[in-house]
C-alpha cells in the first residue's frame, strides 16, 4: 500500500467518523438478500448502526416480527466499535420470544424476536443479520433503502436470485443502481444506493411512503392460503373472493333478530339503512392489521356472537346481513387515510390497507364505513373519499373511484358575536357549522372524550387569548346528516388594545394551514381534499358613538389554487367582517410551489393589516 493510498484511507475513515457524528445515529449499511428456491422464500437483512450519543440508545433494543407462518432464525448479533472490531456477541439464550398483540386488537398470531445490544461508550456500533422463511408470500420483495425515516442511511442494497422460469412483475425506480446477472437456471437481480439523508415532510405533499423509492416483486402466480394470480385487478379481486369464500353464514338467532327488524319494509335503501343502524347500534370495532398478513376476514358467525370485529370482520357481517335480506353488496378494498398513499394501478397486488361496504342500486351506489358507531348512513369522510379502490366480486372484480367529496361537503361557518366594553371585556357567542374534515373530528371527539376532555379541546381550538368557556352545545339534526354544529358562550378579557388614546380590535386571523415560502421545496402539491371556511365576525360596541371608525382595506385574492376574500361594513355600534377561504382539491408539480405559497403569502398579509382601529371623536 502506498502511502497516498493510506493517507486518502486515513482521510476518508476520518471524514465518515466526522459525518455520522452530526446525527443521533447512522445506518452505515443495510442489506438485503432475497432468493426463492420454487418453494419457498428466503430472505436476509443485514444492518450495520453506528449509535452516537446516548439519545438513540433505543435503536440498540432490537423487536424483529414475522408471521405466525414465518420462521425467523437470527444469524449474527454484535457490538462493534468505530474501525469494526468485534466487542460483544450476543448469546442465544439472550434473544426472547413473544406474541406481537398491539394495542386495540382482538387476535394476532403475530410473534416478535426481542434482543439488546447496548454499550456504555459512544459512539459504537451494532450489526444484526437474521434469516426469514416462508412459503407463502404476496411480495417477493418489497424493499427500500431507508431503515429509519429519521435516520440517514449510509449504503443500501437488496440482492434477489430467482429461478429463470419464475414470472414476477418489477415495479423499480431509476434512482438505484440496478445490475441483472443471468445464469443457467436462475437471474440475480441487485440494486444499490448511497447517502440516504433525513426524510423530509412537507406540508401539502404525498405521504412519505408514496416518495420513498421502493422496490416491488411481485408474483404472477401464488399462494397465500388459496392460489392466486395477479395478471390482472380481476385476478387478484378473485383470489380475495376465494380467501374469504363461506364466511357469510349468520347465526340462527342473528336471522330471527334480521328478520324482526326488516318485517314490512319493501324499501331497499330503508333495509339497508336499518341493518346499518342495528350494526352501528350493536358491534363494535378492534384492530387487526391488514396489509401483507390479517387479509381473511373473520366469519359473519364470529361477530354475531362477539359483537366485535376489524374492518374486513364487520364489513363482511354487513355484507352477510343484505344477502339474508335479499341485497346484494361488494366488499371495497382501499388505502383509508386523509393523505392516502396511491395504489399503482399497473401493478395488480395487495396495496389496500382498509375494507368498506358498496351497495350497488338501480340509480344510486350506498357507501358504508362499517367500523364506526356514529359515521352517517351513505357517507365517505376524508377517510376513504376520491380515491381509487378494488370492487371485489370474483373473477368481475375491478378498480373503481370512490365519490369526491365537493367543496359545498367541506364548508366550515363560523359566527363570532363579541358584545364588549371600552376595555375589551364581554362575551362571545360562538357559532359553528363542520363538514367534511372538520365534521369528522368533531363527531369523533364528541362521541369518544370524557367531558373534561372535551373542553380542554374546545379551549385549545378557541382563537382568542384570556377566555372562560362557560357552556357548550353540539347538535347534529341526525345521525345521518354529514354536518354537526357547536355552539359555545365565552367570557372574554383584554380584546381591545388602547394605543394613544385609540382603540385598536385585532381580529384572529382565520385558521389556515400555513405554507413555508422555501425555495427547496422538493415534492408535488397534492391537496387531497378540498377546504372551504366562512366567517362572520361581528363586534357590538355600544360605547362606538364616541369613536370614528377606521376599517382595513377589503381583500380579494383569487388563484387557481384557492380564492380568498374579506369585507368590512358598519351598522350603528356593530362592525361586521366577513371573510371566507377555498382551497380546492388538486395536484400540481413542484415548480408550481412558489405561485402556490403566493396565494398563501398574500393571506398573511392580508391578515397581518386586519385591525379595526377606533379613534376619540374630537
Amino acid at each position: 500500500m502506498t502511502l497516498k493510498l493510506l493517507v486518502t484511507i486515513i482521510w476518508a475513515t476520518l471524514f465518515s467518523i466526522h459525518l455520522y457524528a452530526q446525527y443521533n445515529a447512522v445506518v452505515t449499511d443495510y442489506s438485503t438478500s432475497i432468493k426463492y428456491n420454487g418453494y419457498e422464500l428466503i430472505e436476509e437483512h443485514s444492518q450495520t448502526i453506528q449509535i452516537n450519543n446516548k439519545r438513540s440508545s433505543w435503536i440498540a433494543d432490537v423487536n424483529i416480527a414475522y408471521g405466525g407462518d414465518e420462521k425467523i432464525e437470527i444469524i449474527e448479533a454484535v457490538i462493534l466499535n468505530t474501525n469494526g472490531v468485534v466487542m460483544r456477541k450476543l448469546k442465544k439464550k439472550e434473544i426472547t420470544t413473544r406474541s406481537n398483540i398491539s394495542y386495540g386488537s382482538f387476535y394476532e398470531d403475530g410473534m416478535i424476536k426481542e434482543f439488546s445490544l447496548k454499550w456504555n461508550t459512544y459512539p459504537y456500533q451494532i450489526k444484526y443479520t437474521y434469516q426469514r422463511t416462508t412459503n407463502q408470500f404476496l411480495y417477493v420483495a418489497h424493499w427500500d433503502p431507508i431503515l429509519y425515516y429519521n435516520i440517514p442511511t449510509r449504503t443500501a442494497s437488496l440482492r434477489v436470485d430467482l429461478p429463470n422460469d419464475y414470472e414476477v412483475a418489477i415495479d423499480d425506480p431509476k434512482i438505484f443502481t440496478k445490475n441483472i446477472e443471468l445464469l443457467e437456471n436462475n437471474t440475480v437481480m441487485t440494486w444499490k444506493t448511497k447517502e440516504h439523508k433525513l426524510m423530509k415532510v412537507e406540508k401539502f405533499s404525498p405521504p412519505t411512503g408514496e416518495l420513498l423509492p421502493t422496490v416491488k416483486i411481485i408474483p404472477k402466480q401464488f399462494t397465500y392460503g388459496v392460489s392466486g394470480l395477479t395478471y390482472s385487478w380481476a385476478n387478484y379481486g378473485n383470489w380475495v373472493s376465494q380467501l374469504n369464500e363461506g364466511l357469510d353464514v349468520l347465526t340462527f338467532s342473528e336471522i330471527i333478530i334480521i328478520d324482526e327488524l326488516i318485517k314490512g319494509i319493501s324499501d331497499k335503501k330503508e333495509i339497508i339503512k336499518t341493518l346499518y343502524y342495528y350494526m352501528q347500534d350493536n358491534t363494535r370495532y378492534i384492530n387487526v392489521a391488514i396489509d401483507v398478513g390479517g387479509l381473511k376476514s373473520y366469519p359473519a358467525s364470529y361477530v354475531c356472537k362477539n359483537k366485535y370485529g376489524d374492518c374486513k370482520a364487520l364489513t363482511n357481517y354487513m355484507k352477510s346481513m343484505l344477502k339474508h335480506a335479499g341485497i346484494d353488496s361488494y366488499s371495497i378494498d382501499i388505502v383509508a387515510g386523509d393523505n392516502p398513499k396511491r395504489i399503482k394501478a399497473e401493478y395488480p397486488s395487495q396495496q389496500f390497507n382498509h375494507v368498506i361496504l358498496a351497495v350497488p342500486l338501480e340509480n344510486d351506489t350506498i357507501w358504508l364505513e362499517n367500523t364506526s358507531s356514529y359515521t352517517p348512513y351513505n357517507y365517505l369522510g376524508t377517510f376513504t373519499q376520491n380515491r381509487k379502490a378494488l370492487l371485489v366480486n370474483g373473477k368481475k372484480s375491478q378498480l373503481i373511484n370512490t365519490p369526491k367529496l365537493s367543496l359545498e361537503e367541506s364548508k366550515e361557518e363560523s359566527t363570532y358575536l363579541f358584545t364588549l366594553d371600552v376595555v375589551g371585556n364581554g362575551e362571545l357567542q360562538l357559532s359553528q357549522t363542520f363538514l367534511g374534515d372538520e365534521f369528522d373530528n368533531h363527531k369523533y371527539r364528541y362521541k369518544e372524550l370524557q367531558k373534561e376532555e372535551l373542553k380542554e379541546y374546545l379551549v385549545k381550538k378557541i382563537p382568542y387569548k384570556n377566555i372562560e368557556l362557560n357552556d357548550w352545545k353540539y347538535h347534529q339534526p341526525n345521525r345521518d346528516t354529514p354536518s354537526i354544529d357547536l355552539e359555545m358562550n365565552i367570557t372574554l378579557k383584554d380584546q381591545i388594545r388602547n394605543i394613544g388614546g385609540s382603540l385598536v380590535i385585532n381580529p384572529v386571523p382565520l385558521t389556515i394551514q400555513s405554507v413555508s415560502s422555501s425555495s427547496k421545496r422538493v415534492s408535488p402539491i397534492r391537496i387531497n381534499y378540498p377546504v372551504y371556511k366562512e366567517d362572520s365576525i361581528v363586534y357590538s360596541l355600544p360605547f362606538s358613538n364616541n369613536y370614528t371608525i377606521k376599517t382595513p382595506e377589503n381583500v380579494e385574492i383569487k388563484t387557481k389554487y384557492g380564492l380568498y376574500f374579506v369585507k368590512h361594513s358598519i351598522n350603528g355600534d356593530k362592525i361586521e367582517v366577513k371573510r371566507s377561504f377555498q382551497l380546492f382539491s388538486g395536484e400540481y408539480p413542484v415548480d408550481e410551489f412558489p405561485t402556490f405559497s403566493a396565494f398563501f403569502e398574500g393571506i398573511r398579509a392580508s391578515q397581518k393589516q386586519s385591525h379595526i382601529i377606533l379613534k376619540p371623536n374630537q
